[in-house]
C-alpha cells in the first residue's frame, strides 16, 4: 500500500526550481524502472520481484505527484500505459494513477510572488463531496473562474488529477481526456457582512506613511462601513482587521 502524499499549501512558498527539476528527472527514471520491474515480475511471478515492484511504484508515486503539481506537461509524458496501470493496480494499492471522469465546481486561487512570477491553483469540489487538485497539462484553452461547473477526464491519484487542458472531454484523447465547461458561474448579489483584511505595506525605498492602524480601522470599518450600510439599507457591512505596517523587500 502506498501512503498518501500530503496536500500542498498554495501560495505559501513556491518550491525551488532545482527541486522541481530533480523530481521531474527522478520521475522519468522511476517510470522507466517500474516498466522494467513490471516486465520482470510478469516473467518470474516471484514474491521478491513483486516486493521490488511495489517499492519502486511507491517511490515513483511521490515524484509523480510533485511533478503533477510543478510541471504537468512532464508528468503527462511520464505516465504509465493503460496495461501497466491495470496490472500494477492489481498488485499494489493506491500506487499508480488511474483514469477517472468527474464533475464539480471549481475554486480558483491566484498568487503573485515577490520574484514577479504568478501561479494559479484549481480545486474541483465534486458532486460526491471530494476536493481534488486538478493540473492542466499544456495549459488551459479557456480562462476558468471560481464557480465554474466542469467535467474533467484524466489520471487521478490521491487528491490530484492530471489532464490535457486543451481538449474537451467529448473529443478522443486517451486517458488524458480534457475539460468541458458545463455552466458558467453566476453573479449573485453581494450581501451581508463582508469579511475584510487590510494590509498596510510600503516598499524598502519609500517612507512609511503617517497613517496608523487605528486611523485605517476608522476609515474602513467605521466610515466606509457606515456608507455601505446606509446605501444598501442595512444589507451590506464591512468587518475585519488591519495589519501592518509591513515593509516589502523590494523597491
Amino acid at each position: 500500500f502506498c501512503t498518501p502524499v500530503p496536500p500542498e499549501k498554495f501560495g505559501v512558498k513556491k518550491r525551488h526550481k532545482k527541486k522541481a527539476h530533480r523530481d521531474t528527472a527522478l520521475l522519468e527514471k522511476e517510470s522507466r524502472q517500474v516498466t522494467k520491474d513490471h516486465r520482470e515480475f510478469k516473467k518470474w511471478k516471484s514474491t521478491a520481484h513483486l516486493q521490488k515492484l511495489q517499492q519502486r511504484a511507491a517511490e515513483r508515486k511521490k515524484h509523480l505527484i510533485e511533478t503533477m503539481r510543478d510541471n504537468p506537461d512532464a508528468a503527462m509524458l511520464a505516465a504509465l500505459t493503460g496495461e501497466e496501470r491495470r496490472s500494477l493496480s492489481g498488485n499494489t494499492a493506491n500506487c499508480v494513477e488511474m483514469p477517472v471522469v468527474t464533475e464539480g465546481t471549481l475554486e480558483v486561487l491566484h498568487a503573485d510572488y515577490i520574484d514577479g512570477t504568478t501561479e494559479n491553483d484549481y480545486t474541483l469540489k465534486t458532486t460526491k463531496g471530494e476536493k481534488i487538485k486538478i493540473h492542466p497539462a499544456r495549459g488551459l484553452k479557456d480562462e476558468l473562474l471560481s464557480g465554474t461547473k466542469v467535467r474533467v477526464k484524466g489520471l487521478h491519484i490521491d487528491g490530484d488529477l492530471l489532464f490535457d487542458g486543451t481538449f474537451p472531454v467529448s473529443k478522443p484523447n486517451g486517458d488524458f481526456g480534457g475539460i468541458t465547461v458545463l455552466a458558467q458561474p453566476a453573479n449573485p448579489p453581494v450581501l451581508g457582512d463582508q469579511k475584510t483584511i487590510v494590509v498596510l505595506a510600503n516598499f524598502q525605498n519609500t517612507i512609511q506613511p503617517s497613517l496608523t492602524v487605528d486611523m485605517v480601522k476608522n476609515m474602513v470599518f467605521t466610515q466606509a462601513n457606515n456608507y455601505y450600510k446606509e446605501n444598501s439599507y442595512g444589507k451590506i457591512s464591512l468587518s475585519g482587521e488591519v495589519y501592518g505596517w509591513h515593509t516589502l523587500p523590494i523597491n
